[in-house]
Order: C-alpha cells, then structure tokens, then sequence
C-alpha cells in the first residue's frame, strides 16, 4: 500500500440499485405470455395491483377472530375514508357472516361506501338489497331513506319518493332526526 494512500478496503464491484434490478410489471422470469394478465405482484407485503401499481384492499384483520371485531375492522376503514377497502372488508364480512346480527348493518355500510364515491346506481343496488335480505336490521329504515337519495341522484324521482313513501309507512314512529331527514329528502326530490 502506497505512503499517504487511504487505508480503506478495495471497492466492491459496483452491483445495480434494487430499481434497477426490478423487472417491468408483469416481466417475472423475463418473458409473460401474451394476452394474459399478470398475477398480483408482491411489494413488501403489500399486494399490488399488476395494472395500477395502486395496493390491493387490505383483507379483514386476520387477528380478529370474532364477528364483531372483524365488523369493527371493516368500520375503521370506513372511517378513514378507506372507502374501496371498507366496501371490499365488509363483503368479506358478509361472505362469512350473512346470516349475523351485523350483517344488515354491513350491508348498509357497503351501500354508503358507493354513495359517497357518487355511484349512485350501485349504492340504490345496495341498499335495496340491505332492505329486502335485512328487513328487520336496524338499519332497515336507512336503506329505504339512502335507497331514496340514490335513486334521486340517479334522476329517478319517481322512484325516489316510492321509497320514502314505503319508508313512512313501514316506520310511523321515526327518531325526530330521521323523520326531519326523510321530510328534506322529499322536499329535495319534489315528492308530493
């Protein structure tokens, strides 16, 4: 070693960075068969979407070994505005649990996840469906009320007041909120 010279280890041979190494989307092994999809890819332990790179929903807390906690895991998604995830949790709910004391909620709440995203046409889906299979949840008469703004926003008033119509008179004794809410939504829809 030379006088004066750094005493630092010869350099390694310089090895690509991880970007540079990572194949293309769908590109494992090299080659991919034309006209089929790439599987999901796995990026850390995130499932990622092979043709948004976007994650996938993140499946029911696999810890929660109750109904209720997985309700409740499906509801914080929902409540952090996790909207797809929370749509995609409580399906898995009612996949496991369509006949549980939660299930009519669940649907419910599979119905507000589309509303707040605006499709109107699968939230009017949605809660027709919590209607008809959950007539005694209680969240029966919120799907008549949401079932009725949905089918408002679709322009299908119509319709629209049919169900706050059958909403009155399925449940006389409204709470005093909710009785204000589905007077406003009639208003709003032009029922007479």
């Amino acid at each position: 070693e030379p006088a004066g010279a750094p005493s630092t280890p010869p350099a390694a041979p310089a090895s690509p960075a991880p970007a540079q190494t990572a194949a293309a989307p769908g590109a494992e092994g090299g080659a991919t068969q034309p006209g089929l999809a790439p599987g999901p890819r796995t990026l850390g332990t995130l499932e990622v979407n092979p043709n948004t790179g976007e994650p996938l929903p993140a499946p029911v807390d696999a810890t929660a070994d109750t109904p209720e906690a997985q309700y409740q895991a499906a509801f914080g998604l929902l409540r952090a505005a996790k909207y797809a995830e929370a749509e995609a949790a409580f399906k898995r709910f009612l996949q496991r649990y369509p006949d549980g004391p939660l299930a009519g909620n669940a649907q419910y709440w599979i119905g507000e996840t589309y509303y707040v995203r605006g499709d109107y046409q699968q939230a009017a889906v949605a809660f027709a469906e919590g209607y008809q299979r959950y007539p005694n949840s209680s969240k029966a008469a919120d799907n008549l009320l949401k079932l009725g703004m949905s089918l408002n926003e679709l322009g299908r008033k119509q319709d629209a007041c049919a169900a706050f119509d059958q909403l009155q008179a399925q449940f006389p004794n409204l709470p005093p909120a909710l009785s204000q809410k589905v007077q406003h939504e009639r208003q709003r829809s032009q029922c007479s």
